[in-house]
This record gives C-alpha cells, sequence and structure tokens, in this order.
C-alpha cells in the first residue's frame, strides 16, 4: 500500500501536534515553516491540562520528566496585597519554548523545513489531490493539506475570504520575569500559585513557568480596557505605521511601555508591579475572537488556531490545537473512509468544540466590560465573574471535549 502523504503548512504548536500523530500513524508528513529560523524565544507562558499530558503522550513526548513548575494553589490579592479568594487546583506550568522543543525533538528532523511560504492551494477533491505553491515557485502535492498557520492563517483566508477576526475591546501586555530577580517576598507569594487580580477595566494573570534556560520565570498576561483612539496609537510604531493585527516588541512605541509599567505601580500590588517591572522587554498582544463557518474545504483542513481563536482568559489554545490534531489524526486512520469523507467527520466533530470555546472565552472576558456596554447576558456573566473565587475556579481550566482524548 502507496504511504499517504500530508503537508502541514505552519510549524509552531498546532503543526507540531498533527505531524508527530500522522508520522504515528504512518503518513509521510512535511512540515512548510514560513520563517527562515527555529521558532523559539518566545515570552509567554502555557497552562497545561491532564487533556494536554494525554495528547502529548499521543504525540510521542515523554511527559513522565520535568515539564515546568507544579501548582496547586489559585489566590487573587488586592492592591493592599489582601487576599480575596483562594482555591486549589493542579496543574503545571510550561514556557512556550519548553513545549515546541519538546514536539520538534519528537518528530524526524528531516520532515521540518523552514524558510517554505505557501502562497496558494488548491484543495483538491475527492479525486484530485491538493497543490501547494510556495512563494519560491516550488510546488507539491500530497493527500491532504493542514493549515496549521495560525490566527493570520493565509489558507484560511484564501478559503474562507472574508471570516476576520474580530478584536475584543480590550489588549493585553505581556511578558516574563526571571524569579530570581525579584525581591524574596515577591517570589514567595507568586512562585507558588497562579495568581489573578481584578481592578476596574484591567485584569492581570500571573504564575511561573519553566524556561527553556532552566530556569523559574514569573509570566504575566494583563488585560486592559481600551478605546478606538488609543488601540489605533498602541498598535502604531513611532513612524506612523500600523499594524492592527499585532505589533513586534521592538516596534512599540517607548512611551506606551513606560506608561505601562508606571500604570503597573498605580495599579497593583507591588509584587505585581516588580514583575512588571523586572520584565526586559513588554509584548503587546491583539485579543480576538476567530470563529469559523467550516474547518475543511476538499482536501484542507484548518487546526488550531488557523480555524478558531479564543481569549485567552481560558489558557486553551495548545490543547486545542492539539486536540484538533488528534481528532483529525483519528479520522484520517480510519481505513474505510475517503480523505473527503474523513475531513467531513473531523468538521463535525471540531466545529461545535471551536464555537463552545470562543463562546466560553468572551464570558471569561466580560468581567472587562463595563456594565453599560454589555448585553444581558454577558451583564449577568459579569455579575457572575465579579465575584473573585468564581474567576480564580473557571480562569484556564479544561473545557471539556477540547482535548478529544
Amino acid at each position: 500500500m502507496t504511504q499517504r502523504k500530508a503537508i502541514i503548512v505552519g510549524g509552531s504548536m498546532a503543526g507540531l501536534f498533527a505531524a508527530n500523530m500522522l508520522y504515528r500513524a504512518g503518513w509521510d508528513v512535511s512540515v512548510f515553516e514560513r520563517s527562515p529560523a527555529p521558532l523559539s524565544g518566545r515570552g509567554t507562558g502555557i497552562v497545561t491540562h491532564a487533556g494536554m499530558l494525554a495528547l502529548l503522550r499521543k504525540a510521542g513526548v515523554d511527559t513522565s520528566g520535568d515539564l515546568g513548575v507544579p501548582l496547586t494553589r489559585r489566590l487573587s490579592i488586592g492592591k493592599s496585597g489582601e487576599v480575596r479568594a483562594e482555591t486549589r487546583f493542579e496543574q503545571i506550568l510550561m514556557g512556550w519554548s519548553k513545549l515546541y522543543a519538546l514536539l520538534q525533538a519528537a518528530l524526524p528532523r528531516d520532515v521540518y523545513h523552514l524558510n517554505r511560504s505557501v502562497c496558494a492551494v488548491d484543495c483538491g477533491s475527492e479525486m484530485q489531490s491538493p497543490l501547494v505553491t510556495c512563494q519560491s515557485g516550488r510546488t507539491d502535492t500530497a493527500d491532504v493539506v493542514i493549515a496549521a498557520d495560525g490566527v493570520r492563517s493565509a489558507i484560511r483566508e484564501m478559503l474562507m475570504p472574508g471570516e476576520s477576526a474580530v478584536a475584543a475591546p480590550y489588549v493585553a501586555w505581556r511578558g516574563m520575569a526571571r524569579m530570581d530577580t525579584l525581591s524574596r517576598a515577591a517570589q514567595q507569594q507568586l512562585g507558588q500559585a497562579f495568581v489573578v487580580v481584578t481592578e476596574p477595566d484591567e485584569e492581570m494573570v500571573t504564575y511561573p513557568v519553566l524556561g527553556d534556560d532552566g530556569a523559574v520565570y514569573i509570566n504575566f498576561v494583563w488585560y486592559r480596557l481600551v478605546t478606538t483612539e488609543e488601540r489605533v496609537d498602541l498598535f502604531s510604531d513611532s513612524e506612523g505605521n500600523h499594524f492592527p493585527q499585532g505589533i513586534s516588541p521592538r516596534a512599540i512605541k517607548p512611551e506606551h511601555a513606560l506608561r505601562a509599567r508606571a500604570a503597573a505601580t498605580e495599579l497593583f500590588h507591588v509584587h505585581i508591579a516588580e514583575v512588571v517591572e523586572a520584565t526586559p522587554e513588554l509584548l503587546l498582544q491583539v485579543i480576538v475572537d476567530q470563529t469559523a463557518s467550516r474547518m475543511t474545504q476538499g482536501r484542507v483542513a484548518l487546526i488550531g488556531d488557523a480555524a478558531f481563536v479564543a481569549r485567552p482568559h481560558v489558557g486553551q489554545g495548545v490543547t486545542k490545537a492539539g486536540g484538533d490534531a488528534w481528532a483529525l489524526a483519528t479520522c484520517l486512520s480510519d481505513p474505510s473512509a475517503s480523505v473527503v469523507d474523513a475531513l467531513q467527520r473531523y468538521n463535525a466533530l471540531r466545529l461545535p468544540v471551536g464555537v463552545s470555546a470562543v463562546e466560553r472565552a468572551r464570558e471569561l472576558g466580560a468581567v472587562l466590560i463595563p456594565a453599560c456596554d454589555t448585553t444581558p447576558t454577558m451583564s449577568r456573566w459579569r455579575d457572575h465573574y465579579l465575584n473573585a473565587t468564581a474567576l480564580l475556579s473557571d480562569t484556564a481550566v479544561e473545557l471539556p471535549g477540547l482535548a478529544h482524548v
């Protein structure tokens, strides 16, 4: 029997999950990553779940080692340091680079190709293989093409023009501070707990993660409500160039980073402000809702952020990517189904999961929205999550069915 071939466009988490799972199912896989250099050094943390660990094992990753920082405690603290709420919840917190390295190490090196930027995809059909064209002029065919090219997916735009992401009314400052650069008091409080802090129009989440250098860092995500005018200014550089889909850290106007650090000192407890101040480089993230009317067309499938993007409150991006990949690999492994039939089954399985994740994240984000600007439904969620215990209990926890294991 001829070995079936899959081309996976995008070499980040979703692409690596799909490549590893299909490779282990006997497929000939090729990963096309547009970046000319390995993806590394992203200053973000990842919240793991039991389902995500199961997915890593299915992708060939040994999860018995030291994956990250284990936590059992969640805290909500006020500006004066008072504990507003406390819950118990077991999780392992990882750095992005650590997880990326584990997934890449599980895959044979010769299947991961850098500097292959895809510019066109012919979806193919039941009787015709899909065709992938790169900017270099290179063309390749396969039995299936998997779009794992992220929130700004070029393939999704080709297949479903107009299904664009919708920006939330707030943005997120992000970063990581090495824990041993913080005061002993800050290390003791923030190094042993998942912390959620809310103030009017603001929400801050911090947690320790294990960096790829072996050191422990305090990762933070700080949501800030912004006006349309403020958003335009934040995502424009000093020369007036506007980057509505995201701005690189080096292009952020210095005054914006300075104001953010000053605002952290004014708004939050001294230990939280210390983390922001000790972060060498602040990142600024657009927060969006991305939905898709379908996840397949012909012999092309969308997975991960290429299909759905939920706001980070749910902490489910990587788990959803792995769940999509596992569902797709399972459907494609059915010997009685054609590729097109397998993709249709995958679409039926995962489309409602994506819709549910996006909606759950919107509900968690309602706490940031002024009461006068919410719908009756979102107003009820806002009131619910103004309760610190409720917010602690539902932030970054595994959603039913997301992992598909």
